[in-house]
């Protein structure tokens, strides 16, 4: 991709001094299930990875929009504090996955990863700044989150950590016959934090949707 600049975007006389005629869209690490930052130029946020802020006592974290799932993981597991929401990849900044509102394997419970955003700052195509909440400037924060880079360019993220005892998983795999018994032991486990179904789509007739459904 063509990069047309990679300066640090929290300072306010950056942006206003931008020649926004030329169009572009921010890109994060690449790693979208698809062809999702369409546009001629694009404006990456990996050297955009700096941590600003963390509250010990909420979880609170602060930081740069270009910074990797996989990073805040290295630095704040060992501490005691985990993703609310992370996707399949770790390789995703935090930028990304407000953009995308990703959701992971805890869908059910905790819901997309906007669910655990507090605010995030966007710089706007007229180069005006705004810090976005549900309630600050409500209408952008709605519009951010799964926007896929259409409104702005986020550039920092206060969002949410959660306490966890261990960084393993205690988990169960459950075998299922076909595709009314893998919903129904869905159903039954609806108290587990995570799960996710490996299905056998080959399988045909009765045991159509046969899977093996995996809870932690």
């Amino acid at each position: 991709y063509p990069v047309i600049d990679s300066v640090r975007l929290n300072q306010n006389d950056y942006f206003s001094s931008k020649d926004w005629s030329i169009p572009f869209i921010p890109v994060g690490n690449l790693r979208s299930y698809g062809d999702a930052a369409l546009a001629k130029f694009h404006l990456s946020m990996r050297s955009q990875d700096k941590l600003i802020s963390f509250d010990e006592r909420t979880g609170m974290l602060t930081c740069d929009a270009g910074i990797l799932l996989s990073e805040i993981i290295d630095i704040f597991l060992p501490r005691g504090w985990f993703l609310a929401v992370t996707p399949g990849s770790k390789l995703i900044t935090i930028g990304g996955a407000v953009a995308s509102d990703v959701h992971g394997k805890n869908h059910h419970v905790q819901g997309c990863f906007s669910e655990c955003v507090e605010s995030f700052d966007l710089a706007l195509p007229n180069g005006e700044f705004k810090t976005c909440s549900r309630i600050e400037n409500s209408h952008w924060f709605y519009a951010t989150c799964g926007g896929m880079g259409l409104t702005g360019v986020i550039t920092q993220v206060t969002f949410y950590l959660k306490r966890v005892q261990s960084q393993w998983i205690e988990q169960s795999t459950i075998k299922t016959t076909n595709l009314r018994e893998t919903f129904d032991a869905f159903e039954m486990y609806n108290f587990s934090q995570y799960s996710v179904a490996w299905i056998d789509c080959l399988a045909s007739g009765h045991s159509l949707g046969r899977s093996l459904l995996t809870v932690g």
